[in-house]
């Protein structure tokens, strides 16, 4: 070596690496020795060194670069401050939050020689990079909003890539895509503090649905509309949302009846279950149905001969009386028609057509002249009949002098005279009578008439 000691156990520091004998000799109180020789070898102690950029952003990888100067086999160890540890040469590292961070590293070869060092790393804030779309529909506009945040006291540029050759430098954008596919879009936000940030979404691109749907062009004030749906969608299910006019639906195939004329403007909307949607939109002029009541009377000629008044005359539309004896006519308005049977049940239907929209009212009543040789008790109409009991006999403006009501035995079982007729017109109640056949008289002058009533319930 190149020193000495008279220590038990000394410590000693050899001023340069290499190789040494170190010899240990021991002397008893009487003389006595002995001494032990051993080669040391010394290292020398590596020095610890690193760098990183001048400019380093959280969210963002920090490069370590080492520049230690080793010693034999060396080893190093980091701390970043973060809590992340490596023992790489060079490391990377991520830092999520600006702020300072204390990074060291420690230099080890294998005699145990060992240097560190540390330093202060501050990382600036970088943006944050955000962005949302609505639903990607084939054709129809995609609305990208940004949701980046920007660091305090900067101000942030962007840069969108559409995947599609369509670029833009706004913070939001609206942007048409015209394939099926999926793009891949881009934004990149670059701040003034030096900072720059991206994100990347995929895209895919969804089929717009068809939207389609029948119904008649016209219809009628309560009458069933049915909407037959024919839209159709790509690899998706459909919900659909109408607009009837008068209320709205969500089934496939929805029915309703308008209960007022007018054009009825039926919406139909049918979307996916990616958010794509379509509308189409129909019209549906709706006309009122014709009024075709009406009443009968005597037209008090003596020969069969009733007047019939539609309680709609002289509508726009198309009349057709059906007289229940082959007969017809288009009167549209109050008319007479002769009856040459002399006796009968008639039933009488009124038919209007107007707008394409029909209406139909059907009459019974009983016709008979038999036995009536004086004109003042011709033509006698009861009407309704059958019926539930209620009956008038209608003579004109004539008042009958008796009119006697029998059942089939020949029992009377109503009786009145001419006080009670009323313009001509005789209301009989039978609705205590039992159902059946009965016969009603009617007398005048000597002349008698008499004709079958039905009650029926």
């Amino acid at each position: 070596g190149s020193g000495t000691s008279t220590s038990a156990t000394p410590n000693y520091a050899y001023g340069s690496a290499g190789s040494y004998m170190a010899t240990l000799r021991v002397t008893d109180s009487k003389g006595c020795m002995q001494e032990i020789t051993k080669p040391v070898t010394t290292s020398a102690k590596p020095t610890a060194d690193f760098s990183f950029p001048t400019l380093a952003c959280s969210q963002k990888q920090v490069a370590f670069t080492n520049t230690s100067i080793p010693s034999g086999n060396t080893g190093y160890a980091w701390k970043f401050g973060n809590g992340n540890v490596a023992q790489e040469v060079s490391p990377i590292n991520n830092y999520a939050t600006p702020g300072t961070y204390q990074v060291t590293l420690v230099a080890l070869n294998e005699y145990g020689c060992a240097d560190s060092i540390s330093k202060a790393l501050t990382l600036v804030e970088a943006p944050v990079v955000n962005f949302t779309t609505n639903a990607a529909c084939v054709g129809e506009p995609v609305s990208f909003t940004n949701t980046s945040t920007e660091p305090a006291g900067t101000t942030v540029t962007y840069s969108w890539d559409f995947g599609d050759g369509g670029t833009s430098s706004t913070k939001n954008e609206t942007h048409t895509f015209l394939g099926t596919d999926s793009y891949k879009v881009v934004l990149k936000a670059m701040s003034t503090n030096g900072c720059e940030n991206s994100k990347e979404v995929l895209v895919a691109m969804a089929e717009r649905p068809i939207a389609s749907f029948n119904a008649p062009q016209n219809s009628c004030v309560g009458q069933l509309v049915e909407f037959k749906n024919g839209s159709v969608a790509n690899q998706s299910t459909l919900t659909y949302d109408w607009d009837l006019g008068n209320g709205t639906s969500t089934v496939a195939e929805p029915t309703t009846t308008y209960t007022t004329a007018g054009t009825m403007t039926v919406k139909l909307t049918v979307s996916t279950t990616q958010g794509c949607s379509e509308t189409i939109t129909k019209s549906i002029a709706v006309a009122n149905t014709p009024n075709s009541n009406f009443t009968f009377e005597s037209a008090k000629t003596g020969d069969g001969t009733i007047t019939f008044k539609p309680e709609a005359p002289n509508g726009s539309g198309e009349y057709l009386w059906l007289y229940g004896d082959g007969s017809t006519s288009a009167d549209k308005g109050n008319h007479n028609y002769r009856f040459f049977a002399a006796t009968g049940i008639f039933k009488i239907t009124l038919k209007i057509t107007d707008n394409g929209c029909s209406s139909y009212t059907t009459k019974d009543f009983s016709l008979n002249t038999t036995g009536i040789n004086d004109a003042s008790a011709a033509n006698i109409v009861i009407y309704p009949n059958p019926s539930a009991g209620n009956f008038v006999v209608d003579m004109g403006a004539d008042a009958a002098q008796q009119v006697v009501v029998t059942n089939v035995a020949g029992q009377v079982v109503r009786q009145y005279n001419a006080e009670s007729f009323v313009n001509g017109k005789l209301a009989i109640d039978l609705t205590e009578a039992s159902a059946g056949v009965y016969f009603v008289q009617v007398q005048n002058n000597g002349a008698v008439a008499t004709q079958k009533i039905t009650i029926s319930r």
